[in-house]
């Protein structure tokens, strides 16, 4: 039986990863002492679906273990699979909690990233060295889905989309997409799904909704997300060579996660760490920059506006700054400056 070590066992270590293990011997890790003693109480846990959409699913692994531990290591040189579900700002950290596993083993070790970013595993491999970078073979995982805790139990969106970028060799996945060009995928979902959480999850925040699906069913808001998506549409379909209509779908599969009133998806959650999310890569000033509709740059600039004040509503002098090293027109920056002003009045 072929070993897995996820590393990191929050909601998608646990609610997501193992429903598409096939027949494989799991060990959880994680630097979370708490989670890990939790897990320790027992050898399995339940995934529950949202609106009760499937049956719940039985989840049996072999143990627990603290990450930074002589039994890391003793896991990382005998495991088979290194599946990783750690924010990517972790992955220093996380480099160093592996480094001495993969050094002493004498396979290659397979190593997936589980991260909705353009291309975790080229970061990962980034902190270390060439001689760890060759006993290891990587691969990136996204995850479209939305889990959240139950105790040791997850409740889950019932969605079986697991996009893998291409590796030599078999995977131990049920229903396994191989993704031929990932990083195009998950360029598509920061500008498509990512940029329509922050769309609804900064607005919904100034209009004081508590969940992503009440947001998602402001008419407000539906009327901003059909103005973006009318250019955006287009542009992503261009850039990334896809026809519109399946671009349409995709989008339109991310407006019906973010409005499912059985997913108690937090707005808190969605817009938390709005300094990343103003990135210039990232989900809403990549976006502004591809769209030409003065009306659907204008749904972006608010928004980028209402990011800002949700770091600093409390200091009129200060939002703004969020925006002090990213590339923007003077107009645009008066356009989110009178946005800005308004969430005060």
């Amino acid at each position: 039986m072929k070993k897995v070590l996820i590393l990191g066992a929050g909601k998608t270590g646990r609610g997501f990863i193992p429903r598409f293990i096939h027949q494989c011997e799991i060990t959880f890790a994680d630097i979370d002492q708490s989670i890990v003693d939790l897990l320790k109480e027992s050898n399995e846990y339940n995934i529950e679906f949202y609106g009760n959409t499937r049956p719940s699913m039985k989840i049996n692994y072999t143990k627990a273990i603290y990450a930074k531990s002589e039994e890391m290591i003793d896991s990382l040189e005998n495991t088979d699979y290194l599946m990783i579900s750690t924010d990517i700002s972790q992955y220093k950290d996380v480099a160093e909690e592996i480094k001495e596993g993969i050094k002493r083993r004498n396979s290659q070790l397979v190593v997936i990233t589980f991260e909705n970013a353009i291309s975790a595993s080229q970061t990962l491999k980034s902190y270390l060295t060439s001689e760890e970078i060759n006993k290891c073979q990587f691969a990136d995982a996204g995850v479209f889905c939305t889990t959240n805790n139950k105790g040791i139990d997850i409740i889950s969106q019932d969605l079986d989309y697991l996009p893998v970028s291409k590796i030599n060799g078999k995977l131990p996945f049920l229903n396994l997409t191989h993704i031929q060009n990932f990083p195009e995928l998950m360029e598509r979902k920061i500008y498509t799904y990512n940029c329509l959480s922050a769309i609804i999850g900064y607005n919904g925040f100034v209009k004081g909704y508590e969940w992503l699906s009440d947001a998602a069913s402001d008419k407000e808001i539906k009327q901003d997300i059909s103005s973006l998506l009318e250019n955006l549409n287009k542009i992503i379909a261009k850039k990334y060579n896809v026809t519109l209509e399946e671009q349409k779908e995709f989008a339109n599969n991310a407006i019906l996660k973010f409005s499912n009133v059985y997913i108690k998806d937090s707005i808190i959650r969605n817009i938390n760490n709005a300094k990343r999310k103003l990135g210039e890569q990232e989900r809403l000033i990549k976006p502004l920059k591809l769209i030409s509709s003065t009306e659907a740059r204008n749904v972006i600039l608010k928004t980028i506006a209402y990011a800002c004040y949700y770091d600093f509503s409390n200091e009129l002098q200060l939002g703004e700054k969020l925006l002090d090293n990213v590339d923007l027109s003077e107009s645009d920056r008066l356009m989110i400056h009178d946005y800005y002003i308004k969430c005060f009045k």
